[in-house]
């Protein structure tokens, strides 16, 4: 015997239709009504599920029931191979130490993919003086992450692994051939300082303008460079002597025949007058409580 399950599609009513398996379609007398045609749609075959006749009313809601219960377990069953492939992520606020001879430098560093999913990054050294300082070659390959500082000689780079937990990122610092242990602990979510866009400069001051800057420590040369894209001013400041190149430019403030360009990064900054031909910047340089005189030749 085989059982049909019908819907009377003019009354809405379900019947439970039994036969022998065989070629024979006559429906039983369940199934007419008389002085009224009906219309029966077939919703499925009690022989394609098994079911407990004292458990389940009728077959429809065996079969209800029993899709019910397999697709719940699919549901657990694909939620767990989903939270299994999830990996934890270096995306977030970081703070920490590097292990150097003369003690331990706090640094603070902050990881993020930007729109397109490229991983990006900014650094703080309180004890430098340094802000959101933006790192490049930003590399996440499983739980090994790396990234290095666009500032200093020696190619300084960070190399270190994330720990299963997700909350701790250790390894080593790299410069000029020598390497020192550093440590970081999750403390919240990413704060990438991405700088806002600055209207544009005149073209006066658009261009390279190299200096020399002039203390009681060294002498440093200074390269400002200065442009105007998309409708936007952009400037970078190189320190050659330092290593330190593509400083980015917080602010560009230009007068009628002075301007103003703020370092946040490396809290500095630079005020000059520009010569009547156009050529030179003469004013002076400012950082950390001290300022000294600095003339900019355009290149």
């Amino acid at each position: 015997m085989q059982t049909f399950v019908f819907r009377d599609s003019s009354s809405l009513r379900v019947l439970e239709v039994t036969k022998p398996t065989s070629k024979s379609r006559r429906l039983s007398k369940a199934q007419k009504s008389a002085g009224r045609p009906h219309n029966y749609e077939l919703i499925f075959s009690r022989d394609l599920f098994s079911y407990n006749e004292e458990s389940s009313p009728t077959a429809l809601e065996g079969a209800v029931n029993r899709i019910v219960c397999f697709c719940f377990g699919l549901l657990i069953v694909c939620s767990t191979v989903s939270a299994a492939q999830t990996a934890v992520s270096p995306a977030g606020h970081w703070e920490g130490s590097i292990a150097v001879p003369t003690g331990d430098l706090k640094v603070i560093v902050d990881l993020d993919r930007d729109a397109k999913g490229i991983w990006i990054g900014d650094i703080d050294l309180p004890g430098q003086g340094v802000k959101d300082l933006p790192l490049r070659n930003v590399s996440v390959s499983g739980v090994s992450v790396s990234f290095g500082l666009p500032a200093g000689s020696g190619d300084p780079t960070f190399k270190g692994k994330l720990s299963e937990d997700g909350t701790t990122i250790s390894g080593d610092f790299f410069q000029a051939g020598g390497s020192v242990p550093f440590s970081l602990k999750r403390t919240g979510a990413a704060k990438v300082y991405l700088p806002g866009k600055m209207p544009a400069i005149p073209e006066k001051f658009t261009g390279k303008w190299e200096g020399k800057l002039e203390t009681p420590v060294g002498s440093y040369t200074l390269v400002f460079n200065l442009s105007n894209k998309d409708g936007s001013a952009a400037g970078t400041m190189d320190s050659p002597d330092q290593g330190a190149m593509g400083i980015p430019i917080s602010m560009i403030s230009p007068a009628e025949n002075a301007i103003k360009i703020v370092l946040k990064i490396i809290s500095s900054e630079f005020s000059g007058k520009l010569s009547e031909d156009g050529k030179t910047l003469t004013g002076d340089w400012s950082q950390g409580g001290g300022s000294f005189a600095l003339v900019l030749a355009k290149k």
